[in-house]
């Protein structure tokens, strides 16, 4: 059985309530006739209704939308870290530990991905686009395998693509591995995919709001999923809760 938000904060509000009744002495407002009294969180609209996972063929056209401006930038591939970028590309979540694990968009071709060889089963699983998967063992250079793979790529010379979140230890070892090769900010590639906020992106950020009245109300003060402590509430949503206990709480009730 799942439980919706507003039933989780309505249960929250009853069992204060009942807690303060018991110590206090005051009466429970838990009847069947305050139960069933139409509140504000009655009126809030299911915001998640029409969410639509993305799907792998958008992904795929993000990918082909960067090698198209990795052409025009004479860019002959990208370097991405776990983060953001690895996820809209290619739906990968990854932790980014000091284990390196990077994907490589080419200007032409498949994305190939290096990984450490006792995590690679795990990756496999996570992969939708792309099957290559190159590894590496403890005692050798995840670098060097990473100017292997841009070497079978036939890039023998050109230009590599940092994406923004790349850490820094990570360029450094593929630059002196590939010393030969040129190194650029991924951003003319990143950035024009990234700033076009589709529908089916707007819509999950809106999963951090309070919808009564037909009024889009941020829930958190930070936008997003809304996860955080109640100190971080958004104000306005703290006098929309005020005002449902104001409904609620039977009369000089302390909060």
């Amino acid at each position: 059985m799942s439980l919706k938000r507003r039933q989780f904060l309505r249960l929250s509000a009853g069992s204060a309530a009942l807690g303060g009744s018991l110590l206090y002495g005051t009466p429970s407002f838990s009847s069947p006739a305050a139960i069933q009294k139409k509140t504000i969180l009655d009126r809030l609209k299911p915001l998640t209704d029409d969410i639509v996972p993305i799907t792998v063929e958008e992904r795929k056209s993000r990918i082909e939308k960067a090698q198209r401006l990795m052409v025009e930038h004479k860019i002959d591939a990208l370097l991405l870290d776990s983060g953001t970028s690895l996820k809209y590309f290619t739906g990968i979540s990854w932790w980014p530990s000091e284990r390196t694990m990077i994907a490589i968009i080419p200007a032409h071709g498949e994305v190939k991905y290096i990984s450490p060889a006792f995590e690679a089963e795990r990756l496999r699983e996570l992969i939708r686009i792309g099957n290559d998967v190159r590894v590496w063992e403890e005692h050798e250079s995840p670098y060097k395998q990473i100017a292997v793979t841009i070497r079978d790529m036939s890039i023998k010379t050109g230009t590599i693509g940092i994406e923004e979140r790349l850490r820094f230890f990570i360029f450094d070892g593929i630059r002196k591995e590939a010393s030969h090769l040129n190194y650029t900010s991924g951003d003319p590639v990143t950035m024009p995919c990234r700033l076009i906020k589709h529908s089916k992106r707007t819509v999950p950020l809106r999963a951090g709001y309070l919808h009564p009245d037909g009024k889009l109300t941020p829930l958190f003060r930070t936008i997003g999923i809304p996860y955080g402590h109640p100190g971080h509430l958004h104000p306005e949503a703290r006098r929309l809760f005020a005002r449902y206990e104001d409904e609620t709480m039977p009369s000089g009730r302390r909060r």
